[in-house]
Order: C-alpha cells, then sequence, then structure tokens
C-alpha cells in the first residue's frame, strides 16, 4: 500500500466489502419481498437478524443485507396491502404510478365485477369505460388521457389482463401468470398449517328451474332474477377436518316455508337476508366477525382464501382493517382472473357439493311425481336449505384434500396449469360420475320425463352470486366513501 495514498481513500479489503454490501442492496420484486418476510417471521425466534442473509441464500431465496430485511419488517403492512390491493405487481420493484389513480381505481373495481361475474370484456369497453369515468371525475378535457392502444397495453399489463375475455375460459389464462400466483401463495400458506388453511367461495342454489333454463330450453344467456334463488357460501379447511355451516343469503327474514314464529337462526341455519340475495360487504364483515370469535376461542390464527369480489373488500376509503377487526383471520385474495385454477373451491369442492345436490333434489322430485303432485320440481325455502346442508355434509374430506393439492398452491402441481382440474373423487360422491346424475341414479331416458334431464343440467349451472354494479355505481361509492 502507498504511504501517500490518501486519508479519505478506501483500502481494497474496505472497496470489497463495499461492493458486497452493494451487491446485498439490490432491488427486489414484490414476490422476494413476501418470500423475504415469510422467511423472517418463520425464523425470527432463532435466527439473529444479522445471520438472516446468509440462510436466505441457502434456502435459494434473494441474499439480502440485514438492514434492507428490518426496512422491510418495518413497513411490511403497506407492502403487504400493496400486494394484496395489486396482485398482478409481484414481478415489479416499485410501486406503479399512474396520471389519474382515482379512474384507474374505478376501472380496476369495474373489470374485476366482469370477471367476477364470467362477463366477457374487450378493449373497446374497457376505453369506453375509461372516457366516461373521465367526465364523472370532471377531469378537464386538456388533463385527460390519450386512451390509446398503448395505455390499453399497459393497463391490461398492471392487471394481468393478458387477453381479455371470458372470466373462466381456461386457455386464457398464460402459464406463466398461473405460477407466479401459485407461488406467492405457497409462499404464504406456508406459514400455516393445512388446519388453518382455509377458502370461501359463494355459489347458488335454486329450488325451482333457473328462469333462464327453463324446462325445454338449454339457453344460459340472459340471466334474469329468480325469487327461488338462495346464495350459498362454502368454506372450510384443506385439511378436510373442518366444514363450517353453509351461509345461506336469502330475500326474506322468515320464509313463509318456516313457521311463523321461528326464523332460519333460530333453527340454526347460519342465514341472512337482503333484497336481492346476494352477498355484500356488511354480510361477509359479520362473517368475519363470527369467524374470528370461533378462532379466538380456540387460540387458533388462520389464514382465509376469498376471490377478489367487491363484497369481500372493504371500502377503499373506509376505516375498517380487516388484520385490526380481527386478528385471528388474515384475508388473502386471489387474483381476479387466475381464480378457477388457483382455488380449491373451484377445483371440485363446489362441483362435489352441487352433484349432492342434483342427486338429492332428483331422487326427491322423482318420488313426489310418483306420488302424482301437481309441481314435482319446485322446493321451498327451507327444503332447499336442508338439502344444501345435507349436500355439504356430503362432500368427503378425501375430495376437499384433493382439490387442495390439484390447485398447486400448497406444493408445486405435476400438472399442466392451463389444463381444466382432474380431480379423484371417491366412489360414492357423485360427481365422480362427470356429472352424469342420472347414469349415477339410473335413470332409464326411455321412462324418465325429459324435464328431469332438464333440470339436472340447469342446476349444474354457474350463476352469479354478486350483483354487478355500473361504472356510475361505482363512481358513486367512491365518492361516497371519500
Amino acid at each position: 500500500m502507498s504511504p501517500h495514498r490518501h486519508s479519505g481513500a478506501m483500502s481494497k479489503m474496505e472497496r470489497a466489502q463495499s461492493i458486497a454490501q452493494h451487491s446485498l442492496r439490490q432491488n427486489m420484486t414484490y414476490s422476494q419481498k413476501i418470500e423475504v418476510l415469510d422467511f423472517y417471521h418463520r425464523h425470527k425466534n432463532y435466527v439473529p437478524l444479522c445471520k438472516m442473509p446468509e440462510r436466505l441464500h441457502k434456502e435459494g431465496l434473494p441474499m439480502v443485507h440485514y438492514t434492507t430485511i428490518r426496512r422491510l419488517v418495518n413497513n411490511e403492512q403497506r407492502v403487504r396491502q400493496y400486494v394484496s390491493e395489486h396482485p398482478k405487481c409481484l414481478d415489479s420493484k416499485r410501486e406503479t404510478v399512474v396520471t389519474h389513480p382515482e379512474l384507474e381505481e374505478a376501472l380496476a373495481r369495474w373489470v374485476e365485477q366482469q370477471l367476477n361475474a364470467n362477463l366477457r370484456l374487450t378493449g373497446y369497453a374497457l376505453v369506453e369505460k375509461a372516457q366516461r369515468l373521465c367526465k364523472l371525475f370532471s377531469i378537464p378535457t386538456e388533463d385527460r388521457i390519450k386512451f390509446s392502444n398503448g395505455w390499453l397495453e399497459s393497463f391490461k399489463r398492471r392487471h394481468g389482463l393478458h387477453r381479455i375475455t371470458f372470466h373462466g375460459e381456461r386457455a386464457s389464462a398464460p402459464t406463466e401468470t398461473i405460477a407466479a400466483e401459485r407461488a406467492r401463495l405457497r409462499s404464504i400458506l406456508a406459514a400455516y398449517s393445512p388446519r388453518d388453511q382455509y377458502n370461501m367461495d359463494e355459489t347458488a342454489v335454486y329450488g325451482s328451474l333457473p328462469p333462464s333454463a327453463g324446462l325445454g330450453t338449454h339457453d344460459t344467456g340472459g340471466l334474469k332474477p329468480n325469487r327461488d334463488r338462495l346464495t350459498a357460501a362454502l368454506c372450510g379447511n384443506a385439511e378436510g377436518t373442518h366444514k363450517l355451516p353453509v351461509i345461506f343469503i336469502g330475500r326474506a327474514a322468515c320464509p313463509q316455508s318456516f313457521s311463523r314464529y321461528r326464523t332460519p337462526r333460530e333453527m340454526g341455519y347460519w342465514y341472512f337476508n337482503n333484497p336481492t340475495a346476494w352477498m355484500n360487504y356488511e354480510i361477509f364483515k359479520e362473517f368475519l366477525s363470527d369467524l374470528n370469535d370461533a378462532m379466538r376461542l380456540e387460540n387458533r390464527y388462520i389464514l382465509l382464501l376469498c376471490d377478489n369480489a367487491s363484497s369481500h373488500k372493504p371500502p377503499k376509503k373506509g376505516k375498517d382493517d380487516f388484520s385490526t377487526l380481527f386478528p385471528h383471520v388474515r384475508v388473502e385474495y386471489l387474483s381476479p382472473n387466475l381464480t378457477p385454477w388457483v382455488q380449491p373451491l373451484d377445483a371440485g369442492i363446489i362441483k362435489s357439493f352441487k352433484s349432492q345436490y342434483q342427486r338429492r333434489y332428483v331422487q326427491l322430485t322423482l318420488e313426489r311425481s310418483e306420488e302424482g303432485r301437481s309441481n314435482p320440481y319446485k322446493l321451498n325455502q327451507r327444503e332447499v336449505m336442508e338439502m344444501a346442508t345435507a349436500a355439504w355434509s356430503s362432500v368427503s374430506t378425501t375430495t376437499i384434500r384433493n382439490c387442495w393439492a390439484h390447485t398447486g398452491i400448497v406444493s408445486p402441481p405435476s400438472n399442466d396449469p392451463t389444463e381444466p382440474a382432474i380431480v379423484y373423487y371417491p366412489e360414492d360422491d357423485p360427481a365422480s360420475v362427470a356429472g352424469d346424475i342420472a347414469l349415477e341414479l339410473g335413470l332409464n331416458p326411455e321412462r324418465t320425463d325429459p324435464a328431469v334431464y332438464d333440470l339436472l343440467e340447469a342446476l349444474a349451472l354457474d350463476h352469479p352470486t354478486e350483483e354487478t354494479p355500473t361504472i356510475e355505481q361505482i363512481y358513486e361509492e367512491m365518492q361516497s366513501s371519500s
């Protein structure tokens, strides 16, 4: 070393240390940030913070300086909230800044609702809604965005809409997007045992044929309100050992089929009502409150996976904070346009439930038809709820575990993620005959009323369980909560 080296200059060793530390101060993607945070919480009780970078490297995780880990932990709530609200940001390293965030938020909400309702979207529809939002938000003409193809592609990229199409159309989802979502969920689920991993979703059950699929027609378009429709919310854990009671949502506080002096709640049902029989935020919040109380009594902390529907999320500018209100239940949202691939209930659990319901429904209607009843295909609300409860009880532990395994969110999948779910049901599960309940019941087409087959097909259809708001309603909601 030269004796004339300036005292402020660094030695070779100092430069090496500086370079080494600089290499640790890398810009992580949000996916890597979540992995580091989860690693920290798994090891914080027995691994000193200063030793964590080396342990991270050994486990194949990003190697960062311990001061970066400390800073990340201090900002954990913000990081997790941003990932929860922007599930497609996992490959990004910084928060996305948009010109008109209020317009972006409203348009993203509208897109989520369309996807969750299985409605078709086009680029033209997105631009048209964005232009209407400019007027609603009174954005001056000179400040408005030019909704070009470049803007459209950027919006689609920010929200994971690689090809806007039907929400449930499996071939439209790119493999790499599914893989990233599965990896994100696996890193979160790793902190919970299968007993404490839960999934919740809604489906529709009917006491008569849905109007768009009446006797003699297979038309599934143009859904209209049906007074006999109930929303049934199903929730259970990955182990298959805990299925919560079915949450029913109807229109009447005390349906006619129940005793005049006893409501569904008084008879032991988990029942809610509103004018539309849709799931809404107030009902979901009460469900979380009940679930949190139950987990608190058992001193358990669970993870609840659910889709990104607006009914499952507090108002953007509201005061509700789930982590504070319900500390025993962590709510994690699935990426909206990937739900069919990563949600266990969509992987075959709901199919099994509906198959069980179909079998019971058809068996009962056949018995009533033989008795000569005038309308054997119509059930009252109490009968529907009894039948749906029995159907949910019959969904097996094996079916539930297989469906969770198929999604690839618990362990890496062996299947092609763009292929439909292949679930191995127990032999006594009616879904094991590929949904052909007529075959399972041994019906003879020559001796069976054709209406029975129409009934089976109608009951198997997927129907919305949440009202899809207009762009104006979304704007009004945002204004009222601001």
